[in-house]
């Protein structure tokens, strides 16, 4: 990675172009107030690095050395989201340890920044009112209601998980009652899934909502093909079985619903 150089910048520059960051990746109970940030940087104590490639921004470093004792401390070390997984962390510190050779050693405490301490802090979206995909992709999934059944994460009727279901309603269920994968999910026209819908009605029976179970596991079955044959799809403009039909895990989930439904 030639192209990528660590840069050192001024206290001014730290807040105007990288400080944002530096709240956004942090949490509140790991950052340093600014003021300290600027008192030590005054003091010589402190470098604030940015970490360049192809002259673009891709992360930073915050690394305090330790006065009388010859050895630094990186308080911060920061790749943007867009940038991880790279290996640009790695080459990154290489480099910064390079240009430390004159001290007696950096001491590094690595962690997995930006995950929070559990799922409702990682995947809770307050703006969405829903838990959503991960903690870089905000959409809605169904796949979410695994959290419930089989998983038993949460519980079916927890108010976060309701306002859950009522986003997946709103987003992910068509005009005939069959439900995508995902928001913006353009697989084959973005037609609704067998399986989709028999997530629901899991989730429903869980909630013990039999009305609503029916309803969602109802289309499955008058949507099934000759022969019963369950499709990958179902063509919204004919409600028949669409794509790859007799699929096995439309199957194997059409089983286990039933059986929970009228066993």
């Amino acid at each position: 990675m030639e192209d990528m150089k660590l840069k050192d910048i001024g206290i001014d520059k730290f807040e105007k172009d990288v400080y944002l960051y530096y709240l956004k990746i942090f949490p509140e109970d790991e950052r340093k107030p600014l003021e300290l940030l600027q008192s030590s940087y005054e003091k010589h104590y402190t470098r604030i690095i940015e970490i360049l490639y192809k002259n673009e921004i891709i992360g930073f470093m915050i690394l305090n050395k330790v006065k009388d004792k010859g050895y630094a401390v990186l308080d911060y070390l920061a790749i943007l989201p867009q940038y991880r997984n790279n290996k640009f962390g790695t080459k990154a510190l290489q480099i910064l340890l390079e240009q430390e050779k004159e001290n007696s050693g950096i001491f590094i405490e690595i962690e997995k920044v930006g995950l929070g301490k559990d799922i409702e802090e990682n995947l809770y979206d307050e703006q969405k009112k829903s838990y959503v995909r991960n903690t870089e992709d905000r959409r809605m999934d169904i796949s979410l209601l695994g959290a419930v059944t089989p998983f038993n994460v949460f519980k079916p009727k927890e108010p976060k998980v309701k306002n859950t279901v009522e986003s997946i309603n709103l987003n992910l269920r068509t005009y005939t009652g069959g439900y995508q994968r995902y928001e913006q999910d353009g697989y084959m026209n973005g037609n609704p899934w067998p399986i989709a819908n028999l997530w629901m009605t899991l989730y429903y029976l869980e909630a013990g909502e039999k009305k609503l179970a029916k309803e969602t596991f109802d289309f499955v079955v008058k949507t099934a093909g000759k022969h019963f044959y369950l499709g990958e799809q179902v063509d919204n403009s004919t409600l028949k079985p669409n794509w790859v039909i007799g699929l096995g895990w439309s199957h194997a989930m059409f089983i286990i619903v039933l059986e929970k439904l009228y066993g």
